[in-house]
């Protein structure tokens, strides 16, 4: 479906006496148009939008301007009282979010998404209850126990905005005003895969100020999100973290002592945590050889060992989808585990 703005604008000019309220609602048909995908960005003309929300302001007022010659200063007030603006910020968001979308569509799997309107969430769960009891005939349930634990997320703002310059008007190129905003919709994307890379490494990230990493912050506390040693958080030991042996060329031993040390974890009262790796994640200097591992490879083919090639059998083939990026800090260290259950971004 293609549109006529002018057309449009004119069709509700036929209902409504008033330039302004035929204005508005023209650009709203067209924002609708955008975003159920009736029309798309690329056909649409912003020379077009510019004759139709600001030079038919300009006529009723009988202010005599040409955009290949006059000063565009002389009408600013006209331009971003009008219309415009908002047409225009429809026009470019499909290809914001196209590209922030497509870019970070394999990070965004690590980590659960929701929604804030806060500068600092608290985030309340519960500590590990009270089991199932057997219960005689005619006897009433126990009642569970449960306490709560939360953990703070602090939420950061970033943005900038997007020029559109005289020139693009003049010469009508609505496809530079689109590779633009692809390039923003990718420089959002960068940011925020970086600041997901340093997350999910508990790495302090410069860009918010931070000396060392807020990526768990639990009863007002900072923890290290990998240790050899969680008690002073849980009271149980709960080791996540290999210092020996780790990084580069994964092999069966090196990911079955990791993946025993996720299945090693315990509740606050001492149960099994149930924890489930589906996940193995690192720097994209390091995805040959967690594809090669994780997704190709049928045998262990650990050449360090005394005989070679240990012919061993790779269990871990296909088992854990590999996610890599370029915004790791560390080009030597993966990890294992499903963060989607810890990681929380709003």
């Amino acid at each position: 479906m293609s549109v006529n703005v002018k057309e449009l604008l004119r069709a509700h000019r036929n209902n409504v006496s008033d330039l302004k309220e035929a204005q508005k609602n023209a650009a709203q048909d067209l924002g609708n148009f955008i975003d159920s995908g009736k029309v798309k960005p690329s056909e649409i003309s912003i020379r077009e939008l510019w004759d139709t929300f600001v030079g038919t302001t300009l006529e009723a007022k009988g202010r005599d301007f040409d955009y290949r010659f006059s000063d565009f200063a002389e009408i600013q007030e006209e331009m971003v009282s009008s219309q415009f603006p908002y047409a225009t910020g429809k026009l470019i968001n499909p290809s914001v979010i196209e590209a922030y979308e497509v870019d970070l569509a394999e990070m965004r799997q690590l980590f659960t998404e929701t929604d804030s309107t806060k500068r600092e969430e608290d985030i309340v769960g519960f500590k590990d209850g009270d089991r199932p009891r057997h219960v005689e005939e005619a006897q009433p349930y126990p009642e569970a126990g449960f306490s709560e634990k939360r953990a703070k997320i602090r939420n950061h703002k970033f943005g900038q905005g997007l020029g559109l310059t005289v020139e693009m008007v003049k010469f009508d190129q609505t496809s530079e005003l689109l590779n633009r905003a692809r390039d923003a919709g990718t420089a959002i994307a960068d940011l925020l895969e970086e600041f997901m890379a340093y997350r999910l490494s508990d790495t302090a990230w410069s860009e918010i100020g931070e000396s060392t990493s807020q990526a768990f912050v639990y009863g007002g506390n900072r923890y290290a999100l990998y240790a050899n040693d969680h008690s002073s958080v849980d009271t149980q030991t709960n080791d996540n973290l290999i210092q020996s042996g780790t990084g580069g060329t994964p092999t069966v031993s090196q990911t079955r002592s990791t993946i025993n040390l996720l299945f090693g974890q315990k509740t606050e009262k001492g149960r099994p945590a149930r924890v489930r790796p589906r996940y193995v994640f690192g720097h994209t200097q390091l995805r040959e050889q967690l594809i090669q591992f994780f997704t190709l490879q049928d045998y262990d083919l650990d050449q360090a060992t005394t005989a070679g090639a240990s012919g061993n059998r790779n269990a871990y083939k296909g088992a854990m989808q590999v996610i890599t990026s370029q915004f790791f800090p560390s080009t030597a260290y993966w990890y294992v585990g499903d963060p989607s259950r810890q990681f929380r971004i709003q």
